[in-house]
């Protein structure tokens, strides 16, 4: 089966599989995309990060920035660094 940047599967080493992605706050999924499993995590991180919504009760906007986000060393990229700061989000990810 050939894969396709559209589609949840991916073929690897070890054949055919899928990723899920989804960040958390305070237990409950906040966002989630499924992947191929062929294809790291930190190019989905600004997909991620885009799609981030936490609505909010009354007529207060949804809020789209969260105060910090926590990751493993995959995600130390200079790139993923450079979008936190820019958004002003303090970056909790341990150095490779």
């Amino acid at each position: 089966m050939p894969s396709s940047d559209d589609h949840g599967i991916g073929r690897s080493r070890g054949g055919l599989g899928t990723k899920i992605h989804l960040t958390d706050g305070n237990g409950l999924p906040l966002v989630v995309l499924v992947g191929a499993g062929r294809a790291g995590g930190s190019p989905m991180f600004p997909i991620l990060l885009s799609h981030l919504r936490i609505e909010r009760e009354g007529s207060v906007p949804a809020r789209t920035r969260p105060d910090a986000v926590l990751g493993d060393k995959a995600y130390s990229s200079r790139a993923i660094r450079a979008l936190l700061r820019s958004r002003r989000i303090e970056a909790v990810i341990s150095e490779p």
